[in-house]
């Protein structure tokens, strides 16, 4: 694509029950995002722990896009994304 697929609504992961509120964890999240921007398929690349695998790809299927562009037509686009998870954080920005 000429046009990567841009992140326009971010959702945060919920922290997993159980574990301690210290613990900082992280997870990343391949997906397949459809032409109108919405994840049509996701899975987990890998995480720190499995705890941390759920609430990232969760999170992750609630994401919204900006379709990638072939020019200037909206195409399906694979994305990987990755999350930092730690209790009672303040919302995750993503990357530019």
């Amino acid at each position: 694509y000429t046009v990567p697929p841009e992140v326009l609504v971010w959702r945060k992961p919920v922290y997993p029950a159980g574990l301690a509120s210290g613990e900082i964890g992280f997870a990343e999240v391949d997906l397949l995002i459809g032409v109108d921007g919405i994840p049509r398929n996701a899975w987990v690349a890998r995480s720190s722990r499995p705890e941390f695998a759920e609430p990232a790809l969760a999170a992750a299927k609630k994401h919204l896009f900006a379709p990638a562009l072939l020019y200037d037509r909206p195409v399906e686009s694979r994305l990987r994304i990755g999350f930092t998870i730690q209790r009672d954080q303040a919302p995750a920005r993503p990357p530019r």
